[in-house]
């Protein structure tokens, strides 16, 4: 809201509202600066706003999306991974120990439980 004055001291008030452009992120390829959306696999979408640099990380999630930033490696990578979560690995460091027996619970609590062991 940005306030003017006018001639006869009377307060006028203008209200500016931003329009965003919204993309649909793609699913591969570098990433030019803007705000994107994700919308399948989500019941809500998921919207980030991002700077240049950044880029599609194929492959690694098929129940989501996942971007990166100059690598995918330590130390100067940096990425970020949004996907719906229904199990995870008993070892998250060794894919083939397994998933969690019983499977992960329906809650943010259980994923929580289940991220801190």
């Amino acid at each position: 809201m940005v306030r003017f004055g006018s001639p006869r001291g009377h307060r006028l008030w203008a209200w500016a509202i931003a329009i965003m452009a919204i993309t649909r992120l793609p699913g591969s390829g570098d990433l030019a600066a803007g705000t994107y959306v994700i919308e399948d696999p989500f019941p809500l979408n998921v919207s980030m706003t991002i700077d240049d640099g950044w880029n599609i990380w194929s492959g690694i999630t098929t129940a989501g999306a996942a971007i990166f930033k100059e690598s995918v490696d330590p130390p100067r990578g940096s990425g970020v991974i949004v996907v719906l979560v229904d199990n995870v690995y008993t070892d998250p460091c060794d894919q083939f120990a397994g998933l969690l027996d019983p499977p992960l619970g329906p809650s943010v609590d259980d994923l929580a439980t289940a991220l801190a062991a």
